[in-house]
């Protein structure tokens, strides 16, 4: 896009970019080839004041396959600083007896593992993610005792077969595993979907469209407080006297008063990165380069800041033009 003579760029503060997380495919296809038997169970505690370890074990018909599941587990595991909790494991119990063991990625984690934390609350992380279901139809009272053991203490697993426990495999701790009935299934939990489908695999997505409709809804409040973060002190010299606010009143008979703020915001943005030599984050990636740089730059009295003659009313209408085509875009995807 071009602005006078300049490559320039548009930006919309008041929608978060959006940031495409894949999920691990592999896991679900060893699980299925391990062939789960179930749950066995080791050593199960009576109360919190035994001093028994809760131990289980994923029992499984082929080792080599369980090797490789249990292998991604603990690739999970080991990327999010040992937390055993980057495997969602969930068990629904089911009306007619038995119940279901939920596999996945927790998707705090691997958020978390995928996005650094500064930059978590200013993109929106549309993910894909795989749920596997086994379906577990023998139910002894070892799992009642196991059920009310995972209440008080941590879970330690192993894999093993029916015939004896895999050595060479690292045990997985798990300090949460969320038992539900089909009827309690909370509608932000990934294992909702077993709900619409009682198959043996699922692909999760969350929903962009209803985040973006949301987001829209609140575009002007988002705007304005973005803005008023990430440029504390342009915002401040638009809203005071000076050549600034007289663009602002010249052209809100014809924009969005936010919008005239947020162009004048993004040009002295790009006069900066022309300044820096900066300009190459403006590739086709921009988005969230911009998102970067603004959270590593903060605006201070020692920005670079244009002066009177880098504005023109053009520049400021081409501007909004292109923030606006931003949004646009954004909001139909």
């Amino acid at each position: 896009m071009k602005c006078g003579d300049k490559n320039m760029f548009g930006y919309e503060y008041g929608l978060k970019p959006t940031i495409m997380i894949v999920g691990d495919i592999m896991f679900e296809n060893y699980l299925r080839k391990a062939n789960m038997y179930g749950l066995g169970y080791i050593s199960i505690p009576n109360n919190v004041l035994e001093n028994t370890p809760l131990e289980i074990a994923l029992i499984f018909n082929d080792e080599e396959n369980a090797k490789n599941a249990v292998g991604c587990f603990n690739n999970w595991i080991k990327a999010s600083n040992g937390n055993g909790d980057a495997l969602g494991l969930d068990i629904i119990e089911k009306k007619n007896g038995g119940y279901i063991l939920c596999f996945y990625q927790d998707v705090d984690c691997l958020i978390d593992r995928t996005i650094p934390r500064h930059v978590q609350k200013w993109v929106n992380p549309l993910f894909y993610n795989i749920v596997y279901f086994k379906d577990i139809s023998h139910v002894g009272e070892n799992y009642y005792n196991f059920k009310n053991a995972v209440k008080f203490c941590k879970c330690n697993i192993y894999t093993g077969t029916k015939a004896h426990l895999i050595e060479d495999v690292d045990k997985i701790v798990k300090s949460k595993i969320n038992i539900y009935t089909e009827d309690n299934i909370p509608d932000n939990s990934l294992v909702v979907s077993y709900m619409k489908i009682k198959s043996q695999k699922y692909a999760y997505k969350n929903d962009k469209g209803a985040y973006i409709k949301a987001q829209l809804n609140d575009l002007l409040k988002e705007r304005e407080k973005s803005l008023k973060y990430f440029y504390p002190i342009t915002y401040d010299k638009i809203i005071r006297q000076g050549f600034l606010r007289d663009y602002r009143d010249k052209l809100n008979k014809k924009f969005e008063d936010s919008a005239i703020i947020q162009a004048i915001c993004n040009l002295t943005l790009y006069f900066r990165l022309e300044k820096q030599n900066k300009l190459d984050l403006l590739n086709d990636d921009y988005e969230i380069n911009i998102l970067e740089y603004l959270l590593d730059n903060h605006e201070s009295m020692r920005s670079f800041y244009p002066d009177e003659l880098y504005f023109t009313e053009n520049k400021l209408i081409e501007q909004i033009d292109l923030d606006k085509a931003v949004k646009e875009k954004i909001g139909r995807n």
